[in-house]
């Protein structure tokens, strides 16, 4: 039981990469999988050690540190599984400023023996928010043993043409993943940039010489 003595001199150690060092602290962290998109949109964050057995895709990894950037990738430089886990879709339906409603098909896994909720949010008018009338999904019940699930948002308007964002939350509890941002105990969160485009008009044609 010494209690005198002094601290050392400091030593300062550098990560590899962009990959950040960590101490033995982090295994006494809870460990979390962060939402990426920009802060306006609300930060999301769910609980991993319950996740493994519910899970947007087929992968998920927690992160080291809750990082943004404004292409909603910036947690492929600070996670601790595969480069990029966001794999619940590989490319989106057109989407454009005329549509009223939307529908997608994801990837799920959900081995939990209950069911859980999905819920979509797209920033339709593009003001860096989920927060507008129809920019939420209908919520989608994911049964167990699922690897699909359809989400479809109705009542879309004001879309604005650009790129925007669009985030899945997957979760146990309904209340945690009907709210954009927050804590959920269980499941996934992730955000994705989603292209806006002009509506496409069709071609009548009008008179015809030959």
């Amino acid at each position: 039981n010494k209690t005198t003595g002094t601290f050392g001199a400091t030593t300062s150690y550098t990560g590899s990469g962009t990959i950040p060092l960590t101490d033995a602290a982090e295994a006494f962290k809870y460990p979390l999988d962060f939402s990426d998109a920009p802060s306006s949109y609300g930060k999301a964050y769910h609980l991993y050690s319950k996740t493994q057995n519910l899970k947007l895709g087929t992968t998920i990894d927690y992160e080291s540190k809750d990082t943004i950037n404004l292409s909603a990738s910036a947690d492929d430089n600070y996670n601790t599984g595969s480069v990029n886990d966001e794999d619940a879709i590989s490319s989106f339906p057109a989407l454009t400023v005329a549509h009223t409603s939307y529908t997608l098909t994801l990837t799920v896994t959900n081995t939990t023996g209950a069911s859980a909720t999905l819920y979509g949010y797209i920033d339709f008018n593009r003001d860096g928010d989920f927060a507008d009338a129809g920019e939420r999904s209908l919520p989608t019940t994911v049964p167990n043993a699922a690897t699909s699930a359809v989400l479809t948002w109705t009542g879309l308007t004001g879309g604005s043409v650009g790129s925007s964002f669009i985030r899945f939350r997957l979760a146990a509890n309904a209340t945690e993943a009907q709210n954009f941002g927050g804590y959920a105990a269980t499941g996934e969160v992730e955000d994705y940039q989603i292209p806006i485009t002009a509506s496409s008009l069709p071609v009548e044609l009008i008179s015809f010489k030959g």
